[in-house]
C-alpha cells in the first residue's frame, strides 16, 4: 500500500532502506528520546529487513509502518499499531532532522490521521511522547492532537526516569485536512 498526500508519499519499507535508516537513526541526538540506542549498520539492516517482511496492515495486532518520502527521497518513518484496543492506533515517527521545519512530519502525522479515521474507521489515535522532546510535542499539537496528561517519572529511559505526555484525537474531534490517494 502506498499513500500519496499533497507533498509526501508514505510507502512500505524495503530491505535496502537500512542506509537512510542508519543515517537518520544512527545519531545519538535522534535516538535520545527513543527506546533504542543509535542504530549501527547491523541493527539498521535487521530493522529494514524485518519491517519489509512484516508488510503493511499485517499481524495481530494490526500494524502499519511507512517510509516517509519527499520527491522520491526517504526522510523518515511513521507507523501505527492497534495494540491496546482494535479501534485505537498508537502512532510513532522519526524524521531526518535535516528535513525538519518544513512541515513534512506534520503532513505525515496528518496523513496517518486521515488514514486511521477515513479508511480504518478508528475511534482514537494517540501518541506517547517523552516530555523533554519539545519537537515531538509541538508536532502533536500542530497535527491537532489534544494534550491529555503528563505522567511523572513513569518510564525509565537509558537510566533516567522520565515523564510521558499523552496526546490523542478522537474520531469526533477529527477534521480532514486534505485528501489522500491510496494505491494498493
Amino acid at each position: 500500500m502506498i499513500i500519496h498526500a499533497p507533498r509526501i508519499t508514505l510507502r512500505p519499507f524495503h530491505a535496502d532502506d537500512w542506509e537512510w535508516l542508519l543515517r537518520v537513526e544512527g545519531t545519538s541526538e535522534n535516538a535520545r528520546f527513543q527506546n533504542y540506542e543509535p542504530r549501527d549498520e547491523e541493527n539498521a539492516r535487521k530493522y529494514a529487513i524485518e519491517a519489509s517482511e512484516k508488510g503493511i496492515g499485517q499481524g495481530n495486532p494490526v500494524w502499519f509502518e511507512f517510509v516517509i518520502q519527499v520527491d522520491g527521497t526517504a526522510i523518515g518513518r511513521i507507523g501505527a499499531i492497534a495494540d491496546e484496543h482494535p479501534l485505537q492506533f498508537r502512532v510513532w515517527y522519526s524524521l531526518d532532522p535535516t528535513h525538519g521545519g518544513k512541515g513534512f512530519a506534520t503532513e505525515a502525522l496528518q496523513t496517518i490521521l486521515v488514514f486511521a479515521f477515513e479508511v480504518m474507521q478508528m475511534h482514537r489515535v494517540f501518541a506517547y511522547v517523552d516530555s523533554r522532546n519539545t519537537s515531538s510535542r509541538r508536532l502533536c499539537e500542530r497535527a491537532r492532537l489534544r494534550f491529555e496528561a503528563e505522567l511523572v517519572e513513569d518510564y525509565e529511559l537509558k537510566g533516567e526516569w522520565t515523564n510521558t505526555c499523552f496526546y490523542a484525537m478522537l474520531r469526533r474531534e477529527y477534521c480532514q485536512p486534505f485528501e489522500i490517494q491510496i494505491i494498493e
